[in-house]
């Protein structure tokens, strides 16, 4: 309630409350579950600059259970605030948005990157306010926009928005490159590569990746995410033998990697090679062997990977469908398409339509007859 009033919220704060924990906080709170800024308290007292009063910021706020809620602030009010009853932040900014990023990338999959998107967004714009007024550690502000801007990049292109998904990543490239870091450099080429994969640009998927595994230090994670990569790039070229020789090289790779000292490619594992080579087989027709590397990586997925489930789900569907087992198909298209409605994957949706589409002549089957009609049910679904 002294926040809200603080801050001049309007209630919004308490409303927020109530929406996360039930009642009022007076009700509900202790001292331990008072509420903490995630980032630093910025104000005309404290700035190298001169912030207008009346300049609207966006607060991330922490309650000691972990949820994050964020509150609209005016520069005049928050100063105000700050004279009164600043807290202490006993960490540089730095590692608060670092940690903000892993929420919603954690988030992201649980909850779709509909819902993140404009909390990312707000996020991003709070780390480039932020390092306008800390000028140390200049690398690991580049190289945490560099994060930033690709975790946004991925989220547009999840939506489908390739466009702006290009975009993003091309701004993450530039931020690696000024921090002269050649692993967040390497990274960010290898998705590249992907984009360019998930576009059908299998050229450019190939060359993309072939560049950061020369990019990449040896016997490096980043290096088997980009071979990775680079067998889906062989593949839509229809070359099924590199695509191969890829997927063996990423393996081999991966199993020699030493640690990272770097956030990049926290998805990635033995099962996601394994997802990856199971779609470049589908692509190439060999569909059998597209269900087996399914069946083999998708009950080993990482705990909290919901969206992408839905995603592999609707992908093996789509092998299935290829070897005429059209009642498995159906039936893990319908697993699939109860996960898109919750995360809204674009990504998802095009994969079951595509599924729709091959399983039409099977209509008269029931299994796929309940699929096609749950489609149909979608907004924009297929008749």
């Amino acid at each position: 309630m002294k926040l809200d009033s603080a801050l001049k919220a309007g209630g919004a704060l308490l409303g927020l409350w109530d929406t996360l924990f039930g009642g009022t906080p007076h009700e509900a709170s202790s001292a331990a579950d008072e509420a903490s800024l995630v980032g630093p308290v910025v104000n005309e007292r404290n700035s190298d600059a001169r912030l207008a009063p009346g300049l609207q910021l966006v607060l991330p706020v922490r309650t000691a259970k972990g949820q994050v809620v964020y509150v609209d602030a005016q520069v005049n009010a928050l100063g105000q605030f700050a004279d009164v009853d600043s807290p202490a932040i006993d960490h540089h900014p730095i590692e608060y948005y670092d940690e903000s990023r892993r929420l919603l990338a954690e988030c992201d999959n649980r909850f779709g990157a509909r819902n993140m998107l404009p909390a990312a967004l707000e996020q991003f714009k709070l780390v480039q306010q932020a390092k306008l007024y800390h000028s140390d550690r200049r690398g690991d502000w580049l190289r945490l926009l560099a994060e930033y801007a690709d975790l946004v990049g991925w989220l547009h292109q999840d939506v489908g928005d390739h466009q702006a998904a290009e975009f993003w990543i091309d701004k993450s490239l530039g931020w690696a490159t000024t921090a002269g870091d050649w692993s967040s450099m390497a990274f960010v080429m290898a998705r590249m590569s992907q984009l360019a994969g998930e576009m059908g640009r299998g050229d450019e998927a190939v060359e993309t990746a072939e560049a950061a595994i020369r990019m990449a230090r040896p016997r490096s994670k980043i290096a088997a995410i980009a071979a990775t990569y680079a067998g889906h790039g062989h593949a839509l070229l229809g070359d099924s033998d590199e695509a191969e020789r890829s997927f063996d090289l990423a393996h081999e790779l991966l199993s020699d990697a030493e640690p990272e000292a770097v956030n990049w490619g926290q998805y990635f594992d033995e099962p996601y090679i394994q997802v990856c080579r199971a779609q470049s087989r589908t692509v190439l027709g060999r569909y059998e062997a597209a269900m087996d590397a399914y069946d083999l990586a998708l009950p080993s997925l990482q705990e909290g990977f919901r969206r992408d489930q839905g995603v592999y789900l609707a992908r093996e569907a789509r092998a299935c469908a290829g070897q005429e087992d059209a009642a498995r198909a159906a039936s893990l298209g319908l697993r699939a398409l109860s996960i898109q409605r919750d995360t809204r994957s674009a990504r998802a949706k095009l994969e079951l339509v595509e599924l729709t589409h091959a399983l039409v002549v099977w209509r008269g089957d029931p299994d796929v007859q309940q699929f096609i009609d749950a489609m149909s049910a979608q907004p924009g679904g297929e008749s």
